[in-house]
């Protein structure tokens, strides 16, 4: 389970953090934030607004590729598949099951990057931190031979981690939380 935490948490974990905080804030690939629904309405909403963006789809699954590719050739770690193709899709898993949440946060009024109220704003704020995680363990799932359990434990980690990482920025005052 140690080859998978490592090459499963730490390229997620480094992509994003590069993503978050080098790539976005200096719009590098600015040609890439483009929304990912372009624009579209359904039922005159938005379908998943604007912070989803082709650049996060491209730059997330990429960078995790490298991390992926690098680490298990430095650490001499085996995968079932290519480790390049296997952080490729565990960035595409990663950022995909995003989608659902946006497009629900969207249908109920919730701004990208609020929480909602009351209760809305608990379940959102795991949403928030499970879906892309899980996303990923999906995809970790069909790609690897690790048993499910191994997996779902992976998952909580990762789950826990994304909510450490987003308690220490808005800790540093990089996010500010927020409510609708």
């Amino acid at each position: 389970m140690a080859n998978e935490f490592f090459l499963f948490l730490v390229p997620l974990i480094a992509a994003n953090i590069i993503h978050h905080f080098l790539i976005i804030p200096k719009n590098t690939f600015s040609f890439l934030a483009r929304p990912v629904d372009c624009g579209r309405s359904w039922k005159n909403i938005r379908i998943f607004g604007d912070a989803k963006t082709y650049r996060g789809f491209v730059v997330v699954p990429v960078l995790t590729a490298v991390f992926c590719g690098v680490l298990a050739d430095i650490s001499a770690v085996s995968t079932d598949s290519n480790p390049f193709f296997l952080g490729f899709m565990l960035g595409i898993g990663y950022m995909a099951a995003e989608l659902p949440n946006s497009f629900v946060k969207r249908r109920l009024g919730i701004l990208p990057g609020k929480r909602g109220a009351r209760f809305a704003e608990y379940l959102f704020s795991f949403a928030d931190h499970a879906d892309s995680v899980l996303g990923a363990a999906v995809i970790l799932y069909f790609l690897e031979s690790s048993p499910l359990p191994d997996i779902m434990f992976l998952a909580l980690i990762g789950i826990s981690v994304h909510f450490a990482l987003d308690f220490m920025v808005h800790l540093f005052g990089y996010k500010k939380y927020t409510q609708v």
